[in-house]
């Protein structure tokens, strides 16, 4: 899972996450200076924007009650999933997968509005589309039709 997340940064995007937290048993965090209150685990996805097209991560969130940090942390595994590098230089910035020399800046410092998606059925989407491309009338119709 690897990420960590505060209850009033979230709040901010997804007003009643705690009526969708996960329970959580027997796991304990701790700070160097005190053990983290774990409300529960927030699953969603978010976009993350890039030059190359946005990159919809399905991530788990350990939300946090009593944590000073304003900010949330993508551990190892997702971002070998992802295959998202993160610069912590001079211009802190992110790439997502092989294209380095388009990387997209991103200041670290401006606020982020993080939306919350819907959750997507895959497999549904794929039909649709491909029953959209083989039709004639497929390419013709309006998003609204489409639905």
């Amino acid at each position: 899972m690897g990420i960590l997340y505060i209850t009033h940064r979230l709040t901010t995007c997804v007003p009643d996450f705690e009526d969708q937290l996960l329970p959580i048993d027997g796991i304990k965090l701790n700070l160097a200076t005190n053990p983290l209150k774990v409300l529960g685990i927030f699953e969603n996805n978010f976009i993350f924007p890039h030059i190359d097209g946005n990159s919809r991560l399905t991530i788990k969130l350990f939300v946090i009650e009593n944590c000073s940090s304003s900010h949330f942390i993508l551990g190892n595994d997702y971002l070998i999933m992802y295959r998202m590098d993160l610069h912590n230089n001079k211009d802190q910035s992110f790439t997502i997968g092989d294209n380095i020399q388009r990387s997209a800046f991103l200041p670290f410092k401006r606020q982020i509005k993080l939306s919350k998606v819907s959750p997507v059925n895959l497999e549904l989407e794929k039909f649709k589309s491909k029953q959209l491309n083989e039709s004639e009338i497929g390419l013709h119709l309006t998003d609204k039709q489409e639905s």
